[in-house]
This record gives C-alpha cells, sequence and structure tokens, in this order.
C-alpha cells in the first residue's frame, strides 16, 4: 500500500472504530449504571412503546390497591358499627320479652321503657354520626357509591347501605284484608306478589268444607315462596259471630243440631245467654277436633273464632240456629265463614289479584304496598302485653335489615380481598413484563463492558501505531 501524508487513512480507520467503541462503551455504562437496557427512544422504539404502555398500567393497577384498601376502611367501618346497632338491637329485644309477660306492672313497664327509649336515641346517634373520610356511612345517604377497582372506565363495584336511623329502622310494609277471603283458591298465575307467582293454593290439611281456598291454605301458598317475593302471609282468627243474644233452647242432637266442622256438639241443655256456660263447655270440649273455640259475652252473644284460620262450618238445624242467634227464623241453617288474611314485608311490595272478585278479600286488588312509618324503632313500646308483641315484631324486622346489610358488607369485603389478590398479582406481572422488555441483563453488560474496553485500549494503540505510520516518508527522503 501506498504511503501518503495528506489523508492519514490509517487514523481515520482507528478512529471511526474507536468512535464506535466508545460509543458503546458509554451504553454499556449507562445500563449498568441506570440497570434498564432502554434508557431512550433510539435503544429501542418498539420496546419501549410496549414498556411505556406496561408501566402505564402498572401505575394505574398499584391506584386501583390503594382504592381497594380504602374501600376495605369504610366496608370495616360500616360493618363494626351496624354490629353495634345490633347489639343494642338485641338489648331492646331482651327487654319487649320481658314487657310482654302479663305479671309486670305499671312502674315496672315504665321502669323497662325508659331503658329502651335510651337505646333506641343510641341507635339515632350511631346511624345518625358514623363517618368515613366525611361519608355518612348509615343514615340511608350512602347509595350507589363507585369503588374503582380496574383501570379502564367502568371497571367499578358499588354499595348501597340502608337507612338504620331510628324513625325508619323497623318499618314493615303490611296490609290487612277487609274482608275474608274468597271462596274460590288461588289457581296457577292468579296472584303475583313483587311480580313472582304464587303457586295454586291446596288442601290445608284442617279444614272440613273447601279446604283449598281457606285463609289457612292460602297463607301457606305465598309462604311457600317468600324467599323469593319477600312477603310472608299472617292468618287472622276465623270468626263467627251471633248477631242476637242466646235464647232457651234444647240441643238434644235428633231434632236440634248443632254440628261445628262436621262434628256433633253434645246435648245442651240451653238457658238464655248461656248463663250456666254449658253451650261454650261443650264446644269447647270438641275444640280439639273442631279447631274451634267458642265464647259468650257479657250481652249474651256467641263468638266462634278458628285461630289457626281454617275454614269454620257451621250446620245448625231445627231451632238451633235462631236460638244460638245465628239466624233470624227457626228452620235449618248452614254457615261457612274464612279467616282473613295480613301480608307482611321489610320492604315496599306489589300486590296485583287477578281474581274478578278479589282471592285474597284485600282492596283494592292490585296496588303498591309501602312501609308504614308507624312500625318503626322509635315507636316501640311496652305499655301492654299487645304493645310488647307488636314491638317484637318491628325489632325482629330491624335485627333482619341489619343481617342483611352485614352479610351484603361480608360478602363485599370477601369479594375485595379477592381483588386485593387478583390486583397484587397483576402489579407482579405487569412488573416481570416490564423487567423482561426494559431492565438491564447485568451478566451480558458486564461481559460486553470488558470486551469494549478491551476494544478501546487496542483502539488507542493503534491509533498511536497509524499516527507513526507517515512518518516513514521522512525514512524515503533521508535514505535520497
Amino acid at each position: 500500500m501506498p504511503i501518503k501524508i495528506n489523508h492519514n487513512i490509517f487514523s481515520a480507520i482507528v478512529q471511526r472504530n474507536l468512535n464506535q467503541t466508545t460509543g458503546r462503551l458509554m451504553q454499556s455504562f449507562e445500563r449498568l449504571s441506570t440497570g434498564e437496557r432502554i434508557n431512550r427512544s433510539a435503544d429501542d422504539p418498539a420496546g419501549l412503546a410496549t414498556s411505556d404502555q406496561i408501566r402505564y398500567e402498572l401505575r394505574a393497577v398499584r391506584k386501583d390497591q390503594q382504592n381497594v384498601s380504602g374501600a376495605f376502611g369504610l366496608v370495616g367501618t360500616a360493618e363494626s358499627q351496624l354490629a353495634a346497632i345490633g347489639e343494642n338491637i338485641q338489648r331492646a329485644r331482651e327487654l319487649v320479652v320481658q314487657g310482654a309477660n302479663d305479671t309486670l306492672n305499671v312502674t315496672d313497664r315504665q321502669a323497662i321503657q325508659e331503658e329502651l327509649d335510651q337505646i333506641i336515641n343510641e341507635i339515632d346517634r350511631i346511624a345518625g354520626t358514623v363517618t368515613y373520610n366525611e361519608l355518612l356511612l348509615l343514615n340511608g345517604t350512602l347509595q350507589d357509591v363507585k369503588i374503582q377497582i380496574g383501570t379502564q372506565s367502568g371497571e367499578t363495584i358499588s354499595l348501597t347501605l340502608g337507612d338504620f336511623q331510628a324513625p325508619v329502622l323497623g318499618a314493615r310494609s303490611h296490609v290487612t284484608g277487609s274482608m275474608p277471603v274468597g271462596t274460590d283458591p288461588i289457581d296457577a298465575n292468579m296472584l303475583t306478589l313483587n311480580g313472582f307467582a304464587i303457586p295454586a293454593s291446596v288442601d290445608d290439611g284442617v279444614s272440613t268444607v273447601n279446604p283449598t281456598a281457606s285463609a289457612l291454605a292460602k297463607a301457606n301458598a305465598i309462604n311457600s315462596v317468600s324467599a323469593s317475593t319477600g312477603v310472608r302471609a299472617e292468618v287472622l282468627a276465623t270468626e263467627v259471630n251471633g248477631s242476637s243474644a242466646i235464647t232457651a233452647t234444647f240441643i238434644d242432637g235428633t231434632t236440634n243440631v248443632l254440628e261445628i266442622n262436621g262434628i256433633d256438639i253434645s246435648p245442651v241443655n240451653l238457658i238464655a245467654n248461656d248463663a250456666s256456660g254449658a253451650l261454650a263447655k261443650a264446644i269447647n270440649d270438641a275444640s280439639l277436633q273442631t279447631g274451634v273455640t267458642a265464647t259468650v259475652t257479657s250481652a249474651g252473644l256467641l263468638e266462634l273464632r278458628a285461630e289457626d284460620g281454617r275454614n269454620i262450618f257451621v250446620d245448625a238445624r231445627g231451632s238451633v240456629g235462631q236460638a244460638l242467634g245465628l239466624s233470624g227464623a227457626p228452620g235449618d241453617i248452614t254457615i261457612e265463614a274464612s279467616g282473613q288474611l295480613q301480608l307482611i314485608s321489610n320492604d315496599t311490595f306489589s300486590i296485583v289479584d287477578s281474581h274478578a272478585a278479589g282471592v285474597l278479600g284485600i282492596v283494592p286488588q292490585s296496588q303498591q304496598v309501602n312501609d308504614d312509618p308507624g312500625t318503626a324503632l322509635q315507636f316501640i313500646s311496652v305499655i301492654d302485653a299487645t304493645a310488647a308483641a307488636d314491638s317484637l315484631l318491628t325489632l325482629d324486622t330491624a335485627l333482619s335489615e341489619i343481617s342483611k346489610d352485614r352479610s351484603k358488607l361480608g360478602a363485599l369485603n370477601n369479594r375485595l380481598e379477592s381483588i386485593s389478590d387478583a390486583l397484587a398479582r397483576r402489579v407482579e406481572d405487569l412488573s416481570v413484563s416490564d423487567s423482561r422488555i426494559r431492565d438491564a441483563d447485568f451478566i451480558f453488560e458486564t461481559a460486553r463492558l470488558s470486551q469494549l474496553q478491551i476494544l478501546q485500549d487496542a483502539a488507542l494503540s493503534m491509533l498511536t501505531q497509524a499516527n507513526v505510520t507517515p512518518r516513514r516518508a521522512l525514512d524515503l527522503l533521508r535514505g535520497g
């Protein structure tokens, strides 16, 4: 190769390679000092774009973890305070059970009522004041609160809690039939409660006449699906009442006959107003068979009653019907009586009774039944045994509402735990993915660093030699 001095080709070649080696060496130093393989877009444009997207999502997932942590705090606060309300309700229930006892005097009831009032005030205070991060939790204002659990719009879960203040807690929706139930049984698709069809009523097992249409049979049909409708039926006693005072006659079992629910009543020498009590005793002696009991009022009026809501069928022959005040004239009569129903729910409910005359005896046949504020917790009382019994229903409803929302909170807490675990796994997966794309391989980079340092040392040495080569031209000149 000729020797030239205007252009030091050897030096230019060595300088180019030295610059390349130095650039790669700086890159290795940068990767080893930052721990990342990609420090600028030029290092790996596609890899940088993918890594940035992963990091965006990773940061969002970590915020989701914070959101879930906050939700844990809200749920825990609400659940613990509901537990406190529940304990107060249990104590109130103990007191009301005590107050249902007729052996208590007025002073005893006043003492019980004073403690009940304090319990109600405390429940009202808890429900009206408990907060989490300035959110009131138990006064009914916590409605459809969103908890962001994902990185995209709409990835939320919502939470709604009821109102547990005394003027609302325990209030029941109820409606009572204004007349006895209809004489037709419930047929399929005839009656719906909360949009759910009530199955056909079947034999109640105790009525001797029309047993599929009794109040008891219809209550059984309604209660068989109460888990779906949220509505339960209670039977009011079936009654047959005389319209005039009892007069004297002889129920002999042959000419003058009294039959109740298919059972003959034993012979009775009946006197005015049943002053001897012989009639009531004879009827009550057969009550285990008939399901019917009898009382006679101070005015001498006969009252027949079936507490379980079965139908009452009275067959009075001869002069018996008139003597008992069940008929205005002598002669054979039959009476068929049905009970009434009361429908109760912890929430508002709807009734649609499509029977032409109404199968339940409830008017109007189609209606929305709302909560009755008068049955709420603030009205519980032990002024007498009847008020205490009604208060027990209120307290049981309140406990049911508390249990319902505590169960909801427990289920949500379990879901949040599952979400928290899933988010932790997601953070782990995203971190691994980002590491594989972006993190430096220290074994490779240290080996490469050593290689490049050797190449740099060699290039520097060669640069010295390349700068010496043009001087060979002087040797040629000296030789001349």
